[in-house]
């Protein structure tokens, strides 16, 4: 649907041959009553109303039997669409939801319960959240053990599940009781269900950094040392525009439009020293709304073509760049997000904590504020000595 289609509010029309007014949504045709009534145009405002409400889709048809499961998933992943761009957003929902379809796609939804939730992360835990449960075997016939999913990440999954039913009872498609039974579901504490506790993400070592580098293509090479210098999100490096960088300093300010707390009404920051500038010189050449950093290029530095639809990375094709490159070099295996981490760490020895929290945008701001100017100076004065 063209953002000209989704933004369309659907007529009010005369139908001749029964004398009644007319509205269609969605395909399908709702008589009114008399045309031109007042009762008719209050028809026409209470469908149309709820159906732009309901993300412009119809209620279900209680002649087509009881909304299921899968039925649920799809209608939430349509809001899902068209409420957020975030790729970590959608993709976790995805992940969630997989193990959920799977097991209880065809079971009414209105009778998902703590059990089936606890089956679903059951689910997780064991055969993980790809769109295809396989068994892989090695050279000898013995099954490889699959990568043990998190306590935390399990965590994560199960409460987007209980997000979708709870979705789902704010646009009555199922009775709130669903969402309020599946809260009585307690998150998996250490040691509980088998799931694996990790150690905490820490710094990526600079050494360990600059051996990768000779591995990566000049893009992902690049991408890599602009997030070092700058401490920003791999998100927010994948999806830099030159449209979004102001220039007019000799520090640059890049203000994502889309980032981690963009709903919350919070603004992001990034302050671009002299260093990371040079890095970013050549990239200017792309169009404003374009991602500067681009697979198309990537792909074309080692003599293949791309036929991939993509314009720009995202966090995900990122890290697996990094991956395949330590795995290449025989090099331990590093993600972005400890660049972020490095940074944070090395601007906390030097400046404190505080001026790390402004320069990696954790200071609290509220809907009004944009950035108090106290931490802008600071954020853009450090910045200049340090990136």
């Amino acid at each position: 649907m063209s953002a000209k289609e989704s933004n369309r509010v659907p007529s009010y029309r005369h139908h001749r041959a029964s004398g009644q007014g007319i509205v269609t949504l969605a395909g399908k045709d709702h008589y009114l009553g008399k045309h031109g009534s007042a009762a008719s145009r209050a028809e026409y405002r209470r469908l149309v109303g709820e159906f732009i409400a309901n993300n412009r889709q119809l209620p279900p048809d209680p002649q087509a039997g009881p909304l299921t499961v899968g039925e649920l998933i799809l209608r939430h992943w349509k809001y899902v669409e068209a409420r957020t761009t975030s790729v970590g957003v959608r993709n976790m929902y995805k992940a969630a939801c997989r193990p959920l379809r799977r097991l209880y796609g065809h079971t009414e939804a209105a009778k998902f319960g703590p059990l089936g939730l606890k089956a679903v992360r059951a689910e997780m835990l064991k055969t993980g959240c790809s769109a295809v449960v396989v068994q892989t075997a090695g050279a000898k016939g013995i099954d490889k053990a699959r990568p043990q999913m998190s306590r935390v990440t399990a965590n994560k999954y199960t409460n987007a599940i209980r997000l979708v039913f709870k979705w789902g009872a704010a646009e009555e498609l199922i009775p709130a009781e669903v969402w309020a039974r599946l809260k009585t579901v307690d998150a998996l504490r250490r040691g509980e269900g088998g799931a694996e506790d990790r150690e905490p993400v820490g710094p990526v070592a600079d050494a360990l950094v600059a051996a990768t580098l000779p591995r990566l293509s000049s893009v992902i090479a690049d991408m890599v040392r602009v997030q070092r210098l700058t401490g920003m999100r791999p998100s927010e490096v994948c999806t830099m525009t030159g449209g979004q960088i102001d220039m007019s300093g000799r520090v640059w300010l890049y203000k994502p439009v889309h980032h981690k707390n963009a709903h919350r009404g919070q603004a992001r920051v990034i302050a671009i020293g002299p260093r990371a500038q040079d890095i970013l010189r050549p990239y200017l050449r792309r169009e404003l709304s374009k991602p500067l950093f681009s697979p198309v290029e990537a792909v074309a530095e080692v003599g293949r073509e791309w036929t991939g639809c993509r314009e720009g990375y995202d966090a995900q094709t990122y890290r697996q760049a990094i991956k395949n490159a330590c795995l290449k070099a025989e090099l331990p295996v590093w993600k972005p997000n400890q660049l972020r981490h490095a940074a944070a760490t090395d601007l906390r020895k030097r400046y404190g904590l505080e001026v790390a929290s402004a320069m990696l945008g954790h200071s609290a701001l509220n809907t009004t504020e944009i950035y108090a100017e106290k931490d802008l100076g600071t954020v853009v004065r450090i910045a200049a000595e340090v990136g």
